[in-house]
């Protein structure tokens, strides 16, 4: 409830939560399709972006081509690489709000901590926290969309002796230039999309890099050429050649798994030599499940940087922290100095401050109706006028 401090903001429409890419794709649309201007976007970051904001670890990229992994209305072709990094992914983001004048509507770091619809008026009622000042204050809305993305809450990791440990621990998604990994024997934990573009990203600087893997994951190499001024400025010149281009790499993607899935295996095999991976890593490198039943690790230096000497896949599971080390499952030892984070966020969790129709919590609504659903992965019955960008059983890309 709010308290008599708390500040009263003026009237809107509409209130998207969220400035990464679902909130950017709704407000653009709102603006280009229904010549719509009374909504405002909340974000807790200071700056938008969402994924493309927060993460900035060594090596962070897309694993989708760049071509594909853009807004429809809003073509880029002048990405430098086949899989843009991060920077580059998140100048996109910028140039694509500074085109439709989105930064007028944008309010960062406002955290949303609670909404309530009020059926009296017809509208919800939202409660924000500033993440500079704690001040909290009230907005009143009649559509509330959130797009607060998924990858947001990174995974706990609570173990015996973590308070005892003398060197720096850091999610990926919370990395910052200030850490210095010169010298130092550095953990990493994961081996995901994440763990791979980190692992080879630090080589160079780090004396030791230790990675944790719980199991396998089926991960494939793929090259990612520069892409040449020459062929940028054709695609720019030629906007229904860089479309043909898109809608191929669509139609690859589709094709993907039926043509290629029962491949994958073998695969696998031909990369370890082609990649001259160490006989001691063939069994860590090959699961036990079908590919396809996780999402697939694509990755462009990691399989060929296992053979660095500076380098240690293990599978095992880190049961406590000393002052500079990790322990194992197996009891075994590893010096570190800096433990990165790489296993991942609270993805299948959904966390939404609401009190909908006569008070309901998406909790309690979700255990009547038998578990997590949505209609159309949008909607919830009970939330009038209450959207999710992402909503319960839809995808990750």
């Amino acid at each position: 409830m709010a308290s008599k401090s708390s500040q009263y903001l003026p009237f809107r429409q509409v209130v998207i939560i969220g400035g990464g890419f679902g909130g950017l794709a709704m407000a653009c649309e709102l603006k280009r399709k229904l010549n719509f201007r009374d909504f405002v976007i909340y974000e807790r970051n200071p700056g938008l972006g969402g994924t493309w904001y927060d993460n900035n670890y060594p090596g962070a990229a897309a694993d989708i081509p760049g071509a594909v992994y853009q807004l429809s209305f809003a073509p880029e072709p002048n990405f430098s690489r086949i899989f843009p990094g991060r920077n580059e992914m998140h100048t996109y983001m910028l140039n694509v709000a500074d085109r439709f004048n989105i930064l007028q509507h944008l309010q960062c770091n406002h955290a949303w901590i609670g909404s309530t619809w009020l059926d009296d008026r017809k509208c919800w009622r939202i409660e924000l926290r500033s993440t500079q000042t704690g001040e909290v204050s009230i907005q009143e809305c009649k559509v509330l969309i959130s797009a607060t993305g998924h990858m947001v809450d990174p995974k706990r990791f609570d173990v015996p002796g973590k308070s005892d440990f003398k060197g720096q621990i850091v999610h990926s998604s919370k990395w910052t230039d200030e850490i210095d990994l010169k010298g130092k024997n550095v953990v990493v934990l994961g081996n995901g999309s994440t763990a791979v573009q980190v692992v080879p990203a630090i080589l160079n600087d780090v004396q030791k890099c230790t990675q944790i893997q719980r199991a396998p994951q089926w991960i494939l190499n793929r090259p990612n050429p520069h892409v040449s001024t020459r062929v940028r400025q054709f695609l720019a010149l030629f906007p229904i050649i860089f479309a043909l281009l898109q809608g191929f790499g669509f139609a690859v993607a589709e094709a993907f798994f039926p043509l290629l899935g029962k491949g994958i295996p073998q695969m696998n095999k031909n990369q370890f030599k082609k990649c001259d991976i160490p006989q001691k890593y063939h069994q860590l490198l090959t699961p036990s499940f079908q590919p396809g039943c996780k999402r697939l690790v694509f990755a462009s230096e990691y399989l060929q940087c296992l053979k660095n000497p500076k380098v240690d896949l293990i599978q095992e599971e880190i049961v406590s922290l000393g002052e500079k080390a990790v322990f194992t499952t197996s009891g075994n030892q590893y010096p570190c100095d800096i433990l990165i984070l790489a296993h991942g966020f609270e993805s299948n969790t959904f966390k939404l401050p609401l009190k909908g129709r006569d008070g309901i919590t998406p909790e309690e609504h979700w255990n009547n109706a038998g578990g997590p659903s949505c209609y159309k992965g949008c909607a919830m019955n009970g939330f009038p006028n209450f959207f999710m960008i992402r909503g319960p059983n839809m995808a990750s890309g």
